[in-house]
């Protein structure tokens, strides 16, 4: 496996945002992925955890910013 293979995320978040209507759910969300790591969502009520993983499963589409899933850009 070459240097930037290794070091290339398997799942990534771009300037990801949700709107739902005038109500700015998350703006500007950046996240990277890599092979083998275990991450935690944390916050406080309200902060936007739960729609981020409905962003990151696919249940919901982000208004804004890109998803790439193995390096290729990815719309559920």
């Amino acid at each position: 496996m070459t240097e930037k293979a290794a070091s290339e995320p398997i799942f990534a978040m771009r300037s990801v945002g949700k709107n739902y209507g005038a109500v700015q759910a998350l703006s500007g969300i950046d996240l990277d992925v890599h092979a083998g790591e275990v991450l935690a969502i944390c916050g406080d009520n309200g902060a936007g955890k739960s729609t981020l993983i409905k962003i990151m499963s696919g249940a919901e589409a982000p208004t804004a910013g890109t998803i790439r899933l193995r390096g290729r850009e990815v719309h559920f």
